[in-house]
């Protein structure tokens, strides 16, 4: 069950920390809650912010209308074959924590896509890539919800017109669909993609001669990044 607030302070949930309010807040956990949140009197999908973790968005004054922020939790497997390993997050999960948990189980493919800040229902709309991987080469679907038939849809990869940070979700179907879990393919082999700049030379270092692993290649990404980007954080 949601909980509605007034005048609700947004400080706490984006990046920037600006002081800015929401006329209306509900946090949500649980994409159930989606088709009543929908027959609310302050629900306007043309108006309500949807948002993630707040590292893309700059409020520079309270905003007017509802604010939807997607905390919902929770990875599971869905199914294991020779190929591949279907893992399924909920659009809440942190992104960078999502591709830790994958690797800790043993998993491979996102490796490439570590720190990159954001939520895990945020990596569709742009098609998040980095160091030679997109989200696309490893998102199998995306399960949404229609704003405009007020259903939830499974959107396969080719449903989600992926192309260089772009997708149907920042087109057509933008202010249509709010994305409530991603799908991904990953692989219990792994198989590095070293190609990009100069991550093999970083991945080789911490290897130190042996076979490197997805983990090495994660950290050796979270060093370049570090190295060359200003934390959010801070």
């Amino acid at each position: 069950m949601f909980t509605r607030q007034h005048d609700y302070p947004l400080a706490p949930h984006t990046t920037f920390g600006l002081p800015a309010r929401a006329a209306y807040y509900i946090e949500l956990t649980d994409s159930g809650d989606l088709p009543e949140i929908c027959r609310l009197p302050e629900f306007d999908a043309a108006t309500v912010c949807w948002l993630g973790g707040g590292s893309n968005v700059l409020f520079m004054q309270d905003f007017p209308s509802l604010v939807v922020r997607m905390a919902t939790r929770g990875i599971r497997e869905l199914e294991r074959t020779p190929d591949s390993v279907l893992l399924e997050a909920q659009a809440g999960e942190n992104w960078h924590g999502f591709v830790q948990s994958s690797l800790h189980m043993g998993l491979s493919g996102l490796e490439n896509l570590s720190l990159i800040p954001g939520t895990v229902g945020a990596s569709p709309v742009q098609n998040i890539g980095a160091y030679g991987v997109e989200a696309k080469d490893v998102i199998h679907s995306v399960r949404c919800f229609d704003l405009d038939t007020e259903t939830f849809v499974e959107l396969s990869n080719a449903d989600c017109r992926f192309a260089y940070r772009e997708s149907l979700f920042k087109q057509e179907g933008k202010g249509r669909y709010v994305i409530v879990s991603v799908v991904f393919a990953l692989k219990e082999r792994f198989e590095p993609n070293l190609g990009y700049g100069d991550l093999a030379a970083a991945v080789a270092e911490l290897s130190a001669g042996r076979a490197p692993t997805a983990k090495d290649v994660s950290d050796a990404v979270c060093a370049i990044r570090n190295s060359k980007l200003p934390n959010p954080n801070v």
